[in-house]
């Protein structure tokens, strides 16, 4: 896989951490613990404009783009030189 494969993994998997999370804070958004008062995607798409929201999608890459690199280049140092 290239790296840039990886990083696109990465930030793919990153984004569909927001899902459960967000599932989470919906169900614990409502008044003295009764079911939410609004629908699920009207509170997505509000929960995904919040800013912070982007920490997830980049923490994703970030994470897979160190992994990839430290695979790569510790791969590339254990192959002796052949001649």
């Amino acid at each position: 896989m290239t790296g840039f494969k990886v990083c696109l993994l990465g930030l793919a998997l990153g984004a569909a951490v927001c899902v459960p999370l967000t599932w989470m804070e919906w169900k614990s958004s409502a008044p003295d613990s009764r079911p939410p008062t609004e629908n699920f995607l009207d509170f997505f798409v509000r929960w995904a404009a919040d800013p912070l929201t982007t920490i997830y999608p980049l923490a994703g890459v970030i994470t897979a783009a160190l992994y990839w690199w430290l695979g790569t280049s510790r791969r590339s140092r254990s192959i002796p030189a052949q001649e």
